[in-house]
């Protein structure tokens, strides 16, 4: 191995050190949502389900106890996770 790629090793395995439990959960939570607009919308394109399903995402989040809110912006989606439940 050359230094580039001991160096870039390096910051591979520093960045999944600091990978937190949270974290995780907001990709699981994200890769399921993805996941159900694609079974919703059959495989197609679904960019049009987007508000639809962010509608009930919210509703399903506030029978947990929880509620997000989700802002668009222009380089993406920013969410916001407030714990209600304590």
């Amino acid at each position: 191995m050359n230094a580039k790629n001991i160096t870039l090793k390096m910051h591979i395995t520093d960045a999944c050190a600091n990978v937190t439990p949270a974290m995780l959960h907001r990709v699981q939570r994200e890769v399921q949502a993805r996941v159900r607009m694609c079974i919703v919308a059959d495989g197609e394109k679904h960019s049009y389900l987007s508000r639809r399903y962010e509608i009930e995402e919210k509703q399903i989040e506030e029978e947990q106890m929880n509620y997000t809110v989700v802002e668009h912006h222009r380089f993406g989606t920013k969410r916001h996770f407030v714990d209600v439940s304590a």
